[in-house]
């Protein structure tokens, strides 16, 4: 079966424009958690928003032959979720697409692609892994209102400086450079 006349070329083309979209999501996202001094949290969204965008990348690859053909349209059909509100209410609600995209969806299209025989693009994916643990570990964070603490000693790094130590809090502005606590990486452990 050739690629062009397969389902798998419409999944790839509908991955594509879903992973266009989440990386634009992840980027206004980002703009909120700085708007509300959560630095920390928008350069998180910005690797998401770059990961999306390499994600995308490798599915238009696939459709183009790496840049080799032109295809004139692909006529896709799929739901995409507009959701907005505060950030904890948007983190929740984007973790909850995330695990969707990665439990339900992704493994649909690598199983259409390995029946039509297309199993390096099944693999890819199968391997399209999502970054919902991130979203639900912060959105369960700023919930709780535990972002900046820990039960036990943990390691704190300035995301400016590169500053680090080693306790329950960290500080509310680095010693060395003075960013503010949002610039302080978050521990996530998954």
């Amino acid at each position: 079966m050739k690629l062009s006349e397969s389902n798998t070329m419409t999944n790839l083309a509908t991955a594509f424009a879903n992973e266009c979209q989440e990386g634009a999501k992840y980027q206004f996202l980002r703009e909120k958690a700085e708007s509300e001094g959560y630095d920390n949290i928008g350069k998180i969204c910005q690797d998401h928003a770059t990961n999306e965008m390499t994600h995308a990348r490798i599915f238009y690859d696939y459709i183009t032959n790496d840049g080799k053909d032109c295809v004139p349209n692909i006529d896709i059909s799929a739901g995409y979720p507009f959701k907005g509100g505060t950030l904890i209410q948007t983190l929740k609600l984007m973790s909850g697409d995330e695990l969707n995209q990665a439990t339900v969806i992704y493994p649909n299209f690598a199983q259409i692609a390995k029946d039509e025989g297309f199993t390096e693009i099944g693999e890819k994916f199968e391997l399209e892994r999502s970054h919902y643990l991130t979203l639900e570990q912060l959105y369960a964070k700023l919930e709780k209102d535990c972002l900046f603490s820990s039960e036990k000693a943990i390691q704190w790094k300035c995301m400016e400086c590169g500053h680090e130590d080693t306790k329950k809090q960290p500080w509310q502005v680095c010693p060395v450079c003075r960013a503010k606590q949002g610039d302080i990486g978050i521990p996530l452990q998954f």
